[in-house]
This record gives structure tokens, sequence and C-alpha cells, in this order.
């Protein structure tokens, strides 16, 4: 008979790391607590910074919270710690994680306290010495010196991950190291890792394992986890020199690389030299602050009743069944996740997704597994889950022949349908379980997949598609979208074929309605309604979302609406608008109104459609006046749309990066094969590994005085942006742009293969690269040369207009590249 647990109970920090950490001694025999998460739980979502703020509250002995357990349920399913997880390469969308194998059997529920559990246990990773903690996400790390201003912290903890392996600001934890800080992090992590031999290592976040990493905006940094040894080997009553001393010597064999590093002639003039300075001065002469520290943490490691615990309350046995919530048989509340519901209306809160996925987990187990692995670099699970499980409703009304599309079920409704008392619905769990089971579901998400992203191991086939981050950011942004796509993919004869029977012109199309149905809805005020109503008028015809057409209709209002998407005029539209408003009259003089002038995007550009013949001329051919009954649209009317429909398509693609990432995409695949855009271990701070980099940089107009407006508005436009790897995006940020485009610098040669000037321009999205190279006079050049009334205005002014130039039509080029390759005036018929 199974012991019952008491009403509330405690427990050490040690015994809930062992909880959490990656491979867990306890066993079902053992006297220790056997502690697992229920299935419906979500992942790490605390920030770095709240781990370290948890570290100073237990040093502190502040109280941090009462966990809540339950006694084990099988019927729940358990899942996991975040640490607990490892890497299998082996998926259809690259690398999926999966369980390590824990114990045997089920352990008890850990309802609330995971995020606790999950900081406290990364003091306990040895990355250094533990072989089993060689790949660990994180790595926690204690600064000796005492803060320097007032701050509610008392310590100073930093803690690494992968992603971002330097840490945060020391004075302000919230905020990420600045991009020149991080360039600089890793060429010393580069450096010392070379001067020991291990050139093999990939030196981006990411893949460097944390060992080869330290704190580097830090005064004296050390692991933790030495310090923690330390305690754990000397006996309890010794005195807190005799400790620091012990630490000073495991740092000799923990940083022997490092310490070997800044001892050689290369070493001595770094930051890290400095850190390992002041750390052994601190050892060997340890401050008040210091001894303060270590009675905090020997009093947290004592595993006696005297030492430091936290409270757990337990769910009671008898109200686990839960009570009768209608007249429905089975219609029961699980008190478990009502519970979890409850919990989570305080701190990082789920949204309604996020809770319907967990009502998921806690009804319907056995679907969480296939869930994640369909959901890895696609999007979130709870967006997957939403999906399917709106799919489902479509499949279940009238045989999936219903002429509207299902409402997207919210948080009470879902609860309903799986725990099957949905009278509308009454089959719908049922049908979920038969949708996961019989690979319907994987069928149509996996065919969902190939037909968008671009696939990293053969990326020139179909290379018309989509970057992950894309795919999943459609994902994220438009369900609407998505659940077109899926049914569309239902629809077909055969699934799992390679393309889904298109020939490659029907591909393009299709990627390209994705695109314009998430990217150019009519109007950001009304995004919901937009896209509900594109949903109602496109699912009557959602078997031919392939077709030529597809999207004419959805330009013209609807009722006393707007349609809900832009019509989208050729290149060449765009092309004589830049020429009519800003390369036109009054360019070539250096102080015309054009440059010295008020100019700015919107007023001179887009709302300017009456003064750009071409762009008048194609939206009265492709926005014709309405006619309802015996109501004609007035010509007045008719004009305002057309303004209105120009206005929205210049703010829709000015400032979209999507295509600046649509044009790089090939070498952007090629980068960063295994970045995954959905991971969800929000802990880790995952962040795309490339910056958006100011091919004219910023420095020549940021700051400075008298500044053309018309070089103003059009310098932070996509025109002058490119994604570039985030470690050596500012590592020549002063140079102007031939001297980024026309030679490589190291890294860019080493890590990218980036070896010669049109490698460069290719990689960057630049094809004319003449204006470019004359935007800017060279060196000795001020950095204000672009500026009005200096007496030097007219020498430079043919660089003005270069860079002026090169902007502009770049942008153009970005739209052209995106709309050419996917067929988009075909979509419109």
């Amino acid at each position: 008979m199974m012991m019952r647990m008491p009403s509330t109970s405690s427990f050490s920090i040690s015994e809930i790391a062992e909880w959490a950490s990656p491979a867990p001694q306890v066993r079902l025999n053992s006297s220790r607590l056997h502690v697992q998460l229920p299935a419906l739980q979500r992942g790490a979502v605390w920030s770095a910074h709240q781990v370290e703020q948890l570290w100073d509250s237990l040093i502190r002995g502040f109280p941090v919270g009462c966990l809540i357990l339950s006694e084990p349920q099988p019927q729940l399913g358990a899942k996991p710690f975040v640490l607990q997880r490892q890497e299998n390469k082996e998926h259809m969308h690259g690398s999926v994680t999966v369980e390590s194998k824990i114990v045997n059997g089920y352990g008890n529920l850990l309802l609330d306290g995971q995020q606790r559990s999950t900081a406290i246990a990364t003091a306990f990773l040895d990355p250094w010495q533990n072989p089993e903690h060689a790949h660990a996400e994180f790595a926690l790390w204690i600064d000796l010196e005492a803060p320097q201003q007032a701050t509610q912290s008392n310590h100073v903890f930093r803690l690494l991950t992968r992603s971002h392996p330097w840490g945060y600001k020391r004075q302000d934890p919230t905020e990420r190291l600045s991009t020149s800080a991080r360039r600089d992090a890793m060429k010393e992590y580069e450096a010392c890792a070379k001067s020991n031999g291990l050139s093999d290592l990939v030196f981006r976040p990411g893949h460097l394992p944390l060992r080869h990493a330290w704190p580097h905006d830090a005064s004296a940094p050390l692991p933790l986890i030495l310090i923690i040894d330390a305690i754990r080997r000397l006996p309890p009553d010794v005195e807190g020199r005799s400790i620091w001393r012990e630490v000073q010597e495991d740092v000799k064999n923990y940083l022997a690389a490092q310490i070997s590093w800044v001892a050689s002639e290369k070493g001595k003039d770094t930051a890290r030299f400095q850190t390992i300075s002041r750390l052994n001065a601190l050892l060997s002469t340890p401050t008040a602050h210091m001894d303060q520290f270590l009675r905090g943490l020997r009093r947290l490691l004592n595993d006696g009743e005297d030492g430091f615990r936290i409270p757990a309350q337990w769910l009671p046995r008898e109200h686990i069944a839960g009570e009768p919530m209608g007249d429905e048989p089975g219609d029961r509340e699980d008190p478990v996740l009502t519970l979890f519901v409850r919990i989570n209306t305080a701190g990082v809160q789920p949204n309604g997704e996020e809770l319907a996925y967990s009502i998921l987990k806690s009804v319907m187990p056995e679907c969480r597994e296939g869930i994640e692995a369909l959901s890895r670099r696609f999007m979130p699970p709870a967006r997957m889950v939403l999906l399917l499980s709106t799919l489902t409703l479509a499949k279940l009304s009238h045989n999936g022949k219903e002429q509207t599309p299902p409402a997207f079920p919210d948080v009470n409704r879902f609860r309903r349908l799986v725990q099957g008392v949905d009278k509308s619905a009454p089959d719908f769990r049922d049908a979920l379980r038969t949708t996961m089971g019989d690979g319907d579901a994987k069928s149509v998400v996996e065919a969902a997949y190939r037909l968008l992203v671009i696939d990293s191991d053969n990326p020139d086939e179909r290379s018309f598609r989509l970057l992950p981050l894309q795919a999943a950011r459609i994902a994220q942004n438009d369900e609407h979208a998505f659940l077109l796509l899926f049914s569309w993919i239902r629809s077909r004869k055969d699934p799992s074929e390679r393309w889904v029977g298109l020939n490659e012109s029907e591909h393009r199309r299709l990627v390209g309605l994705m695109c314009v149905l998430s990217w150019f809805h009519a109007s950001d005020r009304n995004t919901a309604t937009n896209r509900r109503s594109y949903l109602a008028r496109l699912w009557k015809r959602r078997k031919d979302l392939h077709k030529e057409g597809i999207l004419k209709e959805l330009t013209q209002p609807e009722g006393n609406d707007i349609g809900p998407i832009l019509p989208l005029p050729p290149p060449k539209i765009l092309q004589c608008a830049i020429e009519q408003c800003v390369t036109g009259h009054g360019f070539v003089g250096h102080n015309t109104k054009l440059w010295e002038g008020d100019w700015d995007l919107w007023n001179n550009l887009r709302y300017r459609l009456s003064d750009i013949s071409e762009a008048c001329a194609w939206y009265e051919r492709n926005m014709t006046r309405l006619e309802k009954g015996d109501e004609i649209e007035t010509p007045t009317r008719l004009l305002e749309r057309h303004q209105s429909a120009w206005h929205s398509f210049v703010d829709r693609t000015i400032n979209n990066t999507e295509l600046v990432l649509y044009a790089q995409r090939r070498i952007l695949i090629r980068w960063y094969p295994e970045f995954d855009p959905t991971s969800p271990n929000q802990l880790q701070d995952v962040e795309q590994p490339w910056d958006f980099d100011h091919i004219h940089a910023q420095n020549y107009i940021q700051g400075l005085h008298s500044i053309p407006y018309l070089i103003k508005a059009w310098h932070g436009t996509i025109g002058n942006l490119r994604a570039w790897p985030s470690e050596i995006n500012r590592s020549h940020h002063d140079l102007p742009p031939q001297g980024k485009l026309s030679e490589p610098n190291d890294q860019e040669k080493e890590n990218y293969q980036l070896r010669t000037a049109s490698a460069l321009r290719n990689a960057s999205a630049i094809k004319n690269h003449a204006d470019w190279t004359n935007s800017h006079p060279g060196s000795g050049t001020p950095n204000n040369y672009l500026r009005n009334g200096s007496p030097d205005t007219q020498q430079y002014h043919t660089h003005r207009q270069s860079l002026v130039r090169a902007i502009s039509a770049r942008y153009v080029a970005l739209y052209a590249g995106w709309y050419k390759e996917l067929r988009v005036n075909e979509l419109f018929g």
C-alpha cells in the first residue's frame, strides 16, 4: 500500500536540485522523493535575470514561495524537466528534443515550482569536469566582487546560456550586452580555445560548449559549482578561509585553459586577464562580502532539518478524483488542471492556446510527444494543437463539406471538447486521437513543412521556399492562413507525395499566397477582422489555393468594409514611384527643395499617388468602381480607396524585413542550418543568430545636425539593411559601404566562407554595387559629409545622390525579387 503523503512538507536545496538535474540518482526504491512534471506543464519560461534573482534571494535567506505537489497520477502522464532533455538528430525537421530516461514508473507530480526547481538545479551543473554535463545548456557563475552601486541584489550571479554564452550586463542583468561586446567576448573564447589546441570548436552562439566561456561583463567571476563542491568536501565546521583556499586550488584545475592563456603574451592584454587577476586577489584575501555570501551558501547546502528548506503542500488525495460539473457522464472537474490554470494567473502567464495545450496534455497525455515532434522548428506546440483541433472540427462538420470555416475553439470550449462533453462535437476526442494516431496529422504537417521551408541539406532544390523562421512567424502570426493550408493539403490526392502533386509554378504561387495572407492584410487596426474575412471568403475555394486568380476578389470591399487583402502592384510601378517622387525633379541640384526641405516618406511618397501616373492607371485597372444595385461608387470614394491601398502598400513593404530575409534565404540557411526558431525553452533566451546591419552605417547620420530629411527617411528602410552574423555585425560598423562590400574580414572568410567581394555582395543581396561604392568619398572624409549648408555640400553631393539611389533601388529590388520568385502577380489574376 502506498504511503499517504502529509499535507505539508519541506525540502532542501539539494533534494530539489536532484529532481531537475540531468542525471537524477533517485529511484523508486530510494528514500529520496521521486518527482516529475505532469505532462500539462509548459517548458522553462524564466529569464536568466529571474534565475539570478532567485539565487540572490536564497543566499539572503528570503522565502521563495511554497511548492505544490500531488501523488502519482499515471493517467496525467509525465514529462522531464528542461535539464533532462536531450537532442535526437533523426527527424523530419532536423533535431528534436526527446526525453532522457529518468526512472521506471511514475513519480510524484510537481504542480507548481518547475521554474524555481530548474533555476536551483542550474547551480549544480558542472560542464567543466562532469562528462554528463559537457553539453549543458546553462552554467551559473557568481561574481565575487560586491555590486558597485545600489541594486536590489546583494550578490551578482551570472547565468550563461548556450545562446548567450557571455551573459548579460553586470549593472543591469535584464539588458543584453552590446553587439560589439558580444563580438569581443567570442573573440576571447576563440583565442583561448585555440591557444590550447581546440581549433575544431564552432565559435557561434548555440554551438560553443559553456566550459569554454565565461561572463564577459564581470569583475571576478567564478563557477558556483566550485564553491558548492568545496563546501561538500570539507567538514561542516571548517572555517570559511579554508573553504576559500580550497576553491583557489580548484580554480587551477577548472579554469586551467584560461589561466594558461592569460599567462601567455597574447592573453595578457585581454579583459579575461584582468578578471582572473582580480579573482586570485580576492580568493587570497577574502572580503566581508565574500564571507557573508559563503555563510548564506553553507546554510543552503545544509540538508538537515536546521538548514534552509523550502515548504511544499500536497494536493489531498480525496480531491484528486474531481467533482462532477454537470449532468453529462464524465463531465468532471480535473483538480490538477484547475489548480494549474489558477496558479498560472501569476508569474509568467500562459495565453489561451498554452492553457488549451495544457488541457490536452492532462486529458490526452498520449498526444504530447506527437504534437511536440510535429511542431519542431515549425510552430509552438500550442499553435499546432489549435490548428489540428480546428481541422478536426472541420472534418466532423458535414464530413468536411461545410461552406463556412469552423471557429477556433477558446479554452472553455476546448476543455469541453477533449473531455467529450461538447454537445456540438461529441466525437471530437476520438476524432483527434484518430488523427494523431493514424498518421493523418503527421502527413499534413510534414507536407506543409516540405512545401514552405527551404531544405537546409539541399537549399538549391525549389529554392524559392522560405526560411524556417519565416514559416514559423507566419504560423505564429496567422493561424487562419495555416488552417487553409492544412485543409488544402488534406484535400489532395496524396499528401505524402514530395510536392503534393504541385508543379513548380503552382508551388511558387502557394508559397506566395501564404506570404501575402500574412504580410499584406489590409489594415493593422482590424487585423483579426481582415483575417476572419479572407478565411471565410477563401474557405469555399480552399481546394484551389494553388491556382491563378485565387486572391483577385479579396482586394475588393465586402459591404462597407475594405477588402481584406491589399492589391500588390508590380515592381515596375514601385520603380516609377521612386523615379517620380525621389530621384526625379530636384534630385540633381544640391540646394533644391528636395534636399533642403522637410521631405519624408509618408507625405512625399505614401500620399502622392495622384502624382504617379503609372500607379494611378494601375489602380484604376485593378480596383474598379463598385456597383450595388442602383448605387454606383463615386469617383471621389474610388480615388480614396486607391489612395488608401497605395498608402498601406508602402507601409507594408518599406520596413518589412521579411523581404530582406527572403532575398538572403539561401545564404542564411547555409550559415544556420540548425537554427530552431521555435525552441520551447525560453530560459535559453534564444534569439536569431543574425542582426540587421545598416549597410551605410548609422554613425554617418545619428546625432548629426543638418542631415537632409531625404537621407534620414531612407536610411532606416529595408533598402539599407542586410541580415548579418551577430558576432561580426559591428566589427567594422564604422566602415563605409565599399569597405563592407569589397574585402571580407577574417571571420567572414574563415567562419562563413565569404572569400571574395562578389561573395560578400551576393550574401548581402546586392546586385548593383556602383552606387553603394560611390555613396562615400573615401578615407579622410568627415562623418558629417552628408549634411546641408557646409562649404563641402556641393563637393559631396554626387555621393549623397548615390546613397539615396542605392537604398531606394535596393528597396525596389527586394520587393521585386520576392514578387517575381513567387509569381505574386498570378495570385491576383
